[in-house]
């Protein structure tokens, strides 16, 4: 699900007791809207073991040929969407000793063309968290940067063009399946919030039990 209606359509399938499931409508490059989502967390279910930033968008374009706009959205989405959920969680994440999460990708780890902007974010994403695990070795928190290969999801079927307007791309059969990918995330029962988005809308889900089953 990548909208708050296909989320509250699925949310059933995750857990039948609508107490344990909690959508909240987010979009991550709006601090407040952060700070809302982490807070509702809080306000209904007194913990967070983890947060998983997911939320993302891509891009195809040579940097020769872009508007800056485009690097500048996909840096506040992907980048200070992560830096502000990552933010307003730690203080829960590290009574609980909990883990933060950040899923980058294979070009946070080696520059693919046509993706500038991306791979930047990505790159910017782990040298984030890379510095929060330092931060707090000896606090308990659990610190992982997850980098999948390519992925059948939206954010890759979904790119931004050099010009900032949404290009509709098919998936090749060598992509992971994004279900496979969660699933190694979340191996345990735990309280988990998993962010995904549609451009700069991200819809959240919570649960009590493994988020995808």
């Amino acid at each position: 699900a990548r909208s708050l209606d296909k989320l509250q359509e699925s949310a059933p399938s995750v857990n039948a007791d609508p107490d344990k499931v909690l959508c909240v409508k987010t979009d991550v490059t709006k601090e407040d809207d952060c700070r809302n989502l982490i807070d509702c967390t809080v306000r209904k279910y007194g913990r967070i073991d983890i947060l998983v930033n997911n939320a993302g968008i891509s891009m195809r374009a040579m940097f020769k040929d872009l508007d800056l706009s485009v690097i500048r959205s996909l840096m506040d989405v992907n980048f200070w969407g992560t830096v502000q959920c990552t933010k307003f969680a730690l203080p829960y994440l590290l009574q609980s000793k909990g883990q933060v999460v950040g899923v980058i990708s294979i070009a946070g780890f080696s520059a693919l063309p046509a993706r500038t902007g991306y791979s930047a974010s990505k790159y910017a994403i782990r040298g984030f968290l890379d510095t929060i695990r330092i931060e707090h070795l000896k606090d308990g928190l659990n610190v992982l940067v997850f980098a999948p290969g390519y992925t059948d999801s939206n954010v890759r079927k979904a790119a931004l063009t050099a010009a900032g307007v949404t290009l509709y791309l098919s998936t090749g059969s060598s992509s992971y399946r994004a279900r496979k990918c969660a699933k190694k995330i979340c191996k345990n029962n735990k309280i988990c919030i998993m962010l995904f988005s549609l451009n700069h809308i991200i819809c959240i889900m919570w649960s009590l039990q493994i988020f995808i089953p």
